[in-house]
């Protein structure tokens, strides 16, 4: 959340989106799964997890897990 910013107004979007980590925590193949329909909201959530690239790195008995990861994102996640 901390590197997710978006100004603007309205709260009933969603974009779902697909990505791999990496052991070294790289993202890695992000694409949008469902777009929200504004372009604007997508970047922000795409600009996100580029900055927070990379994460730390999954655990060892858990990778396999983090090999294909697919998350929506809503407004409301932003917590404002």
């Amino acid at each position: 959340r901390e590197r997710w910013t978006w100004v603007g107004k309205r709260s009933d979007l969603e974009v779902t989106v697909r990505f791999g980590i990496q052991e070294s925590g790289e993202v890695v193949g992000l694409k949008i799964v469902q777009s929200s329909g504004d372009p604007s909201y997508d970047d922000s959530v795409f600009r996100a997890i580029r900055r927070a690239s990379p994460l730390p790195p999954p655990p060892e008995s858990y990778r396999k897990d983090f090999m294909d990861v697919e998350l929506t994102f809503r407004p409301k996640d932003l917590g404002g």
